[in-house]
């Protein structure tokens, strides 16, 4: 990854509710595949999105979305920024909260 994406990355993680979505794939990838991805890698995006192309979770596939995007053309589209978090567990809501 070059450096001028990689802090794109890092931008877009430092937002709450993309954080959010971050955890909830870190915890979901925890469930079904048994590995722990640690916040600060450097690769975490990208780990995310091989393990949200091999998962059966459609939660996971669908959350993953914005992540490929940002991965694949350096921004998120205006779809994928609005996403719906009630689905996932209460401190992602909270976050999600926070920034509106």
């Amino acid at each position: 990854m070059d450096k001028l994406l990689l802090n794109r990355c890092r931008s877009w993680m430092l937002r709450a509710e993309n954080l959010a979505i971050v955890r909830e794939c870190r915890r979901i990838v925890q469930q079904e595949f048994g590995i722990t991805l640690h916040i600060h890698d450097e690769n975490l995006l990208e780990k995310l999105c091989g393990f949200g192309a091999r998962s059966k979770d459609r939660k996971l596939q669908r959350l993953i979305l914005p992540i490929e995007r940002l991965l694949l053309y350096g921004h998120v589209a205006k779809e994928f920024t609005d996403m719906d978090l009630s689905e996932m567990p209460l401190p992602a809501q909270a976050s999600s909260r926070l920034v509106h």
